[in-house]
């Protein structure tokens, strides 16, 4: 434990000398501001577009929906980790609201934070444990995963099925997630466990009421 402790202190103390001495704000700053901004326009604006009815060309359509995907995934990546990391900013009042917004890309902040910060920034790739291991069998994230044929060509394949994985979570994940991290006793009250169940519905009818109407 000596060990683990030495290590944990001299890393901290290293990667606080380092933005000390490059003048870098370990809270995003401007920079930050920017990218949300830029990852929310990205998002919106297409959006209402596709739902203003001005736009007939098909193919100008789907250039939408691709351009409204890739800020979804700006959102994800760069607004909404950085802010349930606690990073977004030195506020946890806008922390705790761009956190969120992760709902509206048909995720959870809840069981998103539990999964990643918990269980995979404490245990990362470690088997049975980093939940960022998981997927369906035709995936494979671990060498301790059985390993099948086709898993050779996961590198080729795996690209498209990604595309998928926002649905999936918008659809059970987030659920299924919330009743293992009950198992597991990382929501400890029961009232908590009802109030995140409760929450998870909420956000998905919110997700599913304006996202079919681009439909």
């Amino acid at each position: 434990m000596k060990s683990h402790s030495d290590f944990v202190g001299t890393l901290r103390k290293r990667v606080n000398s380092y933005f000390e001495d490059k003048s870098i704000d370990k809270d995003g700053g401007t920079s930050i501001v920017v990218k949300t901004i830029v990852m929310f326009l990205m998002y919106l604006v297409p959006y209402a577009f596709i739902i203003s009815g001005m736009v007939t060309n098909p193919y100008l359509y789907i250039g939408l929906w691709v351009l409204m995907g890739f800020g979804g995934v700006g959102i994800g990546v760069n607004v909404m980790h950085d802010a349930n990391h606690g990073a977004f900013s030195k506020s946890a009042f806008w922390n705790k609201f761009f956190g969120k917004s992760v709902n509206l890309i048909g995720g959870n902040a809840t069981t998103w934070k539990i999964q990643h910060n918990v269980l995979h920034h404490a245990f990362t790739n470690i088997d049975g444990m980093d939940h960022d291991l998981e997927g369906p069998s035709f995936l494979r994230f671990s060498p301790h995963q059985k390993l099948r044929w086709f898993h050779r060509f996961q590198h080729i394949y795996a690209w498209f099925f990604y595309g998928f994985q926002t649905i999936s979570r918008a659809i059970i994940t987030d659920f299924t997630s919330a009743v293992t991290f009950r198992k597991l006793n990382l929501i400890r009250k029961r009232s908590e466990y009802r109030k995140l169940l409760l929450n998870i519905t909420l956000g998905r009818l919110f997700y599913f009421s304006y996202a079919l109407v681009t439909l």
